[in-house]
């Protein structure tokens, strides 16, 4: 059964969703870390993604008195990490260097 807010009839689902992205950034940092490489699918997973949450956390935060002070603290402490990554994947540099794959790597996934 799903934890529940309030009088019970609103579950708390973005514990899932921040799982989610969670695990598509560690995958992205262990392809970097072990092969050198990122799959720009991937990378938009992740940019997509985190915003999606960061929207779905500032409706959280922002609608008083639909869920009780502590969970809506609790959701703008994770705003602030998640609005770090929307600012860090968006930014001109790091989308640029996720467009431009070499040759090299461009085999190397092929042959996986």
């Amino acid at each position: 059964m799903p934890e529940s807010v309030g009088d019970g009839l609103c579950p708390v689902a973005g514990a899932d969703l921040r799982e989610q992205v969670v695990d598509v950034a560690l995958h992205g940092v262990d392809e970097v870390a072990l092969h050198g490489r990122v799959h720009r699918g991937s990378f938009r997973r992740l940019r997509i993604i985190s915003m999606v949450v960061l929207a779905a956390i500032i409706a959280v935060v922002a609608r008083p008195g639909a869920f009780p002070v502590w969970l809506r603290v609790e959701q703008a402490v994770c705003g602030v990490f998640m609005l770090s990554v929307v600012v860090r994947t968006n930014l001109r540099v790091v989308r640029s260097s996720m467009a431009a794959v070499p040759e090299s790597s461009r085999a190397r996934s092929s042959a996986h």
